[in-house]
């Protein structure tokens, strides 16, 4: 099996040789990098040039990225025609990859037939800008799939693979402008049947720091301030954006997911108990219990 392994740069480079490291040291499958670099002004294009001359030549490729933000950057990878493999592997700039990470991907993906879309993802050890240890990232929901990623994202990109037939799907229109190219892939990708595997095995260190775009937490204080920005809105910002992109996908949705899909965008033209009743019919869900209390409360007000 071959990945393509696919990260997005932007002055990443006080971390970013670890990473490579941690890439040079995966087992078991045959990989190509290619990384799109969205503008950075440090030394992250040097750090990859000195990474791929100790590589066997062409396996590292740095290409000039939208420069329209992380999302647009990772889709452009995704979607470049050029990039071909058996599946394609997601990476952040800061993170420490574990030995044996892309061959327990590939090994689930080679599992699925070839025209079942399949999405692997796994919980992250969690570490600070030093690397020490500081807990796990949230487990996975009982059943991923449609009903949570309508309103939540679980399939961090960081540890994301995906098999040809996601990315065709994926590919198969203009890229939507979306917020989160993460969810956005968990979202299509559950919602037209494909397989979704939350591997409850930590895959990396997932860095925590003051430049992350996105970050990750534990404990009830990251579950309290994810409910704060859910009742500030801006969770309800990013699902109309994904809302609005799944429409426009619709065909691609099962019938009973594009029902679904139906249920939840008439619930958001109700308002207060009418917009809480119209998700609970649409049976969608948060990870949490304490979670899906505050979507239904953040609907009474017309936050979420």
């Amino acid at each position: 099996m071959h990945i393509a392994i696919l990260m997005g740069t932007y002055q990443g480079a006080r971390y970013l040789p670890l990473q490579l490291d941690s890439i040079a040291r995966q087992t078991g499958v045959d990989w190509s990098l290619w990384v799109s670099d969205d503008g950075s002004t440090d030394a992250t294009r040097q750090v990859v040039a000195d990474f791929a001359r100790d590589q066997p030549g062409g396996r590292v490729h740095l290409l000039d990225g939208p420069r329209r933000g992380f999302a647009a950057n990772f889709l452009s990878l995704l979607c470049n025609p050029a990039i071909q493999a058996d599946a394609w592997a997601l990476a952040d700039q800061d993170d420490v990859w574990h030995t044996g990470k892309l061959a327990r991907a590939g090994g689930w993906l080679a599992g699925l037939g070839p025209d079942r879309p399949g999405l692997y993802t796994a919980r992250t050890r969690l570490v600070d800008a030093r690397g020490q240890a500081i807990g796990l990232s949230p487990p996975a929901p009982r059943t991923p799939g449609f009903a949570h990623a309508l309103v939540q994202n679980i399939a961090s990109g960081n540890t994301m693979m995906i098999n040809a037939a996601a990315r065709a799907l994926l590919c198969a229109a203009p890229g939507p402008a979306v917020p989160l190219h993460d969810w956005w892939c968990y979202q299509l990708i559950s919602g037209a049947g494909g397989a979704v595997c939350f591997d409850p095995q930590p895959c990396l260190d997932y860095r925590q720091h003051d430049a992350n775009q996105i970050g990750q937490g534990r404990g009830w204080q990251y579950q309290l301030q994810r409910i704060q920005r859910l009742w500030a809105g801006g969770h309800q910002r990013q699902l109309d954006a994904h809302l609005q992109a799944l429409a426009a996908r619709r065909a691609s949705l099962t019938p009973d997911h594009a029902c679904q899909l139906d249920a939840v965008l008439a619930a958001r033209r109700r308002h207060g108990l009418g917009r809480a009743a119209g998700y609970w019919r649409a049976r969608v869900r948060r990870r949490t219990r304490l979670s899906q209390l505050a979507l239904y409360l953040a609907a009474l007000l017309d936050r979420a």
